[in-house]
């Protein structure tokens, strides 16, 4: 399985007439003032592709992380089924990043890191 899109935004609205997604407010960058910084919520849009090998349903690992400290891990099924790709959209509720320098999320399957997305987090005067 490999990773083909990681993208991070406030909100992804997905239209139920034509299944495409709509990413308001991408995040590229986070700064408050004071730390430590509560974020009120984030969502990921995630693409995966089947590759040879691969079954109907793989496991990825969802680590989050400020700095080199890790806020949370987490599993998520990727259910292919019959089809090559597999679009999920994952929602962070609120977390608290404790201290400035960068927020990152990394996806690993089997053991193997497959995709990262790394912002940087800055204390702003």
């Amino acid at each position: 399985m490999k990773l083909l899109l990681l993208a991070a935004a406030e909100r992804i609205i997905r239209d139920s007439e034509n299944d495409r997604m709509t990413l308001i407010d991408i995040v590229d960058s986070m700064a408050s003032e004071s730390f430590p910084y509560y974020i009120d919520g984030l969502s990921l849009l995630i693409i995966y592709h089947k590759e040879g090998g691969d079954g109907e349903k793989e496991v990825a690992t969802i680590t989050i992380k400020n700095n080199d400290d890790i806020l949370t891990v987490q599993e998520q099924d990727v259910k292919f089924g019959e089809r090559i790709g597999n679009r999920t959209v994952t929602v962070i509720n609120g977390f608290v990043l404790p201290q400035p320098g960068t927020f990152s999320v990394l996806i690993e399957h089997k053991g193997v890191a497959i995709g990262d997305w790394t912002v940087p987090v800055a204390l702003e005067n």
